[in-house]
């Protein structure tokens, strides 16, 4: 027993390089230092590659708007007519496509992350969600139009109602088609094993900035 107690005691076990906590960056230990910054390096490749692809789309939605903008004002050379109202679609052009651009944006987000949670009818879920943000845009372009007729018949004269049939009917159009739409990119991008969170953004963008201005040219035609 007495020679038991006098055993000295068990070396401890030796701590890992990775584990340890350093004060000072001059005593880390060189190899430390290399599989560190070999680990960043990835990073910063990974995070390069990400955002060269985030640029290449952008570059591609816009191409894509500046294609089907020439188009369009082609088609409509022959017809000025339906452009009279030109103060109000200055107006309603950048509002109702950014209202479009976000609402899309919503219904998107909620579709790809909601509906694997559901339990049965996804269908009829998506459809009524689908109703809901197209009846929502109308309404929202109903006040964007309201707006719009008073700046523009203070800025340019143009009647107010003119105005407030303009917006209510161009969002209307937009929304009917491009929502429907939208929601079929983003069940295909789930299909395809992408994220519809990195692939919508730029398509988004790209897609309503011609689908409103295509969406004032044919109301205008409508309402005069």
């Amino acid at each position: 027993m007495n020679q038991n107690k006098n055993l000295p005691p068990p070396p401890l076990a030796k701590k890992s390089e990775d584990t340890l906590s350093y004060s000072d960056i001059d005593s880390v230990p060189i190899n430390l230092l290399e599989r560190a910054s070999g680990y960043w390096r990835l990073v910063y490749y990974k995070r390069r590659q990400m955002h060269d692809v985030s640029v290449r789309q952008i570059l591609l939605g816009q191409f894509f708007i500046i294609i089907f903008v020439g188009a369009f004002s082609v088609m409509v050379e022959g017809n000025k007519d339906a452009l009279l109202l030109a103060g109000a679609t200055l107006i309603l052009y950048p509002s109702l496509t950014d209202l479009l651009v976000s609402n899309s944006a919503v219904l998107s987000a909620v579709t790809h992350h909601e509906y694997d949670q559901l339990l049965d009818k996804k269908v009829t879920a998506v459809v009524i969600s689908t109703l809901r943000a197209i009846v929502a845009a109308v309404l929202a372009s109903t006040l964007v139009g309201i707006v719009a007729g008073l700046l523009g018949y203070w800025l340019f004269e143009t009647p107010i109602p003119n105005t407030i049939k303009l917006a209510t009917l161009a969002g209307s159009i937009a929304a009917i088609v491009g929502l429907p739409l939208i929601q079929f990119i983003t069940f295909t991008a789930r299909n395809l094993r992408s994220n519809p969170d990195e692939v919508l953004p730029p398509i988004e963008n790209a897609f309503f900035n011609v689908l409103i201005l295509v969406a004032i040219g044919i109301a205008s035609r409508i309402l005069i």
